[in-house]
């Protein structure tokens, strides 16, 4: 195309990149905020060692709840063993269990994202209390952010593209996104009301850090290509972190 040239090119890209990191960052503390509640709520409520039970998690069916169960406690196991003596553990289960808040550190976003589904109703609803929001919005934010950290583990381009899986948004969110729905803003309003409740001041840099990619690649980039509407700071650092 006329007047486009391999740097600009190259400067989008490395745009994106910044973009993504930022993005990778955001994620990084919305996973360790949700492992930490998660693992002290099934604590509290089935043990240390309940997790491992699947007669404390719920599916459509009772074979369900029993297959994705072990699909979820195999793919913990795997990672665990590679740091525990492989000779007091079997493939699928432990002889020596390791408590929940030590294998919750082994779940990815996408696992854990399972186990949320295959929790009992009461259990999503004792979560999501704890964030001050319905499991309904919870769930679908656990999905749409799990995807998200797909995209960005695998190099996807951010800022002109939509996200796999766009989250159910509050009402007054969806005021905030109307005109580009679905796309990367929605994910960082929804990080942003799930970090609420632990006050992280580190969102203060994540929204510094976005302001300034977007300043200083003005000229190539406007921030509604990612559905960052005109007034997104506003929205986005609004009390309790700035």
């Amino acid at each position: 195309m006329e007047g486009v040239y391999i740097e600009h090119l190259y400067q989008i890209f490395l745009f994106d990149c910044r973009l993504r990191s930022i993005t990778r960052d955001a994620l990084e503390m919305v996973e360790l905020q949700m492992k930490s509640s998660l693992s002290a709520l099934l604590t509290e409520k089935y043990g240390p060692f309940g997790y491992l039970n699947s007669n404390n998690f719920a599916a459509p069916s009772a074979n369900q709840t029993v297959s994705r169960h072990s699909s979820i406690i195999h793919r913990c196991s795997q990672d665990i063993v590679h740091h525990y003596d492989k000779s007091h553990r079997t493939h699928s289960s432990f002889i020596q269990p390791v408590p929940f808040s030590i294998a919750v550190e082994y779940l990815s976003f996408g696992t854990l994202n399972e186990l949320y589904k295959i929790m009992h109703k009461q259990d999503r609803k004792d979560l999501a209390d704890r964030f001050g929001y319905k499991s309904e919005y919870i769930g679908s934010w656990l999905s749409a952010l799990a995807a998200l950290r797909n995209m960005c583990c695998h190099h996807t381009t951010l800022f002109n593209r939509p996200l796999k899986k766009a989250p159910k948004l509050l009402k007054e969110d969806k005021t905030a996104s109307a005109r580009y729905p679905g796309k990367l803003f929605s994910a960082f309003l929804i990080m942003k009301r799930l970090l609420e409740t632990a006050n992280q001041p580190f969102w203060v840099d994540i929204c510094q850090r976005l302001d300034e990619v977007f300043a200083q690649n003005e000229s190539l980039i406007h921030p509604d290509c990612a559905g960052f509407p005109e007034d997104w700071m506003g929205y986005l650092s609004a009390d309790p972190f700035l």
